[in-house]
C-alpha cells in the first residue's frame, strides 16, 4: 500500500480543526496510508512532520 502525500491545506474550524491539530495533520505535513479498510478507507496512516 504506502501511498504518501503532503498535506497542502486543512480546511475545518472549531473543534474538528483542534482534533485535526492534535493528530499532526497540519499543512507541509508528510503523510503515507500504511493500512485500508475492507471498503478501501484509509484506516492507518503514518503522519510525518516536514523538515
Amino acid at each position: 500500500m504506502d501511498q504518501t502525500g503532503t498535506i497542502t491545506v486543512v480546511k475545518v474550524e472549531g473543534e474538528p480543526s483542534r482534533r485535526t491539530q492534535g493528530m499532526g495533520l497540519v499543512p507541509n505535513t508528510k503523510i503515507t496510508a500504511k493500512q485500508r479498510a475492507p471498503l478501501n478507507d484509509p484506516v492507518a496512516l503514518r503522519v510525518m512532520t516536514a523538515p
